[in-house]
């Protein structure tokens, strides 16, 4: 009875087994949607990825840079007098720019001056200074004359005396000689005239450039001839 019982139970247990293998061996219908792709690591675009910038042109310059002409001022010229009309005369005199510096009396400190230099050749000098910067220089006021001392870039002092007997000092021939031989060392020239008095102590100070003074006496002088 026993072995009955067992070989009913395999026979259930093989169609059992049979069954579940028919199930698995079912094929399911293939999709017909596309498969997605992954792509390829370089032709992903990453969205905060820095944009391509061509390189710009080269900006190397010529070797042949151009340079300007350096403009070289003349601090002096030839000019001429002029009269009580204010037209020129015949008679010719290196002038200069107008120079600004400053003087001081028993009334003022340091003031703004105005100083401009006439000199005829080698052999008459004459100045004007023009206190405040006014349009009237400074007349006759004492009888002593004035003192100037002249001292170039290197240290080289020169002490000349002039007289004011109308609107400007002048300067003799040996001194005029003595300050353009200065002049022609193309040298910056800081300049103190004082006068020579025991009750006025006006003071003026200025710096001149003799930057173009050799061409100014050389073109006098041919002129003279």
């Amino acid at each position: 009875m026993k072995k009955l019982l067992l070989l009913a139970f395999a026979i259930v247990l093989i169609i059992v087994v049979l069954m579940i293998n028919e199930e698995n061996q079912k094929v399911k219908p293939i999709s017909s949607t596309p498969v997605s792709v992954p792509a390829k690591a370089e032709d992903v675009h990453v969205k905060n990825s820095p944009l391509i910038v061509p390189e710009p042109a080269s900006t190397k310059t010529s070797s042949s840079t151009y340079t300007p002409p350096v403009k070289t001022e003349n601090y002096w010229n030839v000019t001429h007098y002029t009269d009580e009309f204010g037209e020129e005369t015949k008679q010719k005199v290196i002038r200069s720019v107008d120079y600004y510096g400053k003087f001081s009396n028993s009334a003022t400190q340091d003031s703004r001056l105005r100083v401009i230099f006439f000199i005829e050749g080698e052999t008459s000098m004459s100045i004007k200074l023009f206190e405040y910067d006014n349009t009237n220089p400074v007349k006759h006021c004492t009888e002593d004359g004035y003192r100037m001392k002249v001292r170039n870039s290197t240290g080289e002092d020169l002490v000349i005396r002039g007289e004011n007997y109308s609107d400007r000092i002048n300067f003799g021939r040996r001194d005029t000689k003595k300050f353009t031989s200065l002049l022609k060392k193309n040298s910056i020239l800081k300049i103190y005239i004082a006068e020579i008095s025991q009750y006025s102590r006006s003071s003026y100070q200025v710096t001149i450039n003799p930057s173009g003074f050799k061409e100014a006496l050389i073109e006098y002088k041919s002129k003279e001839k």
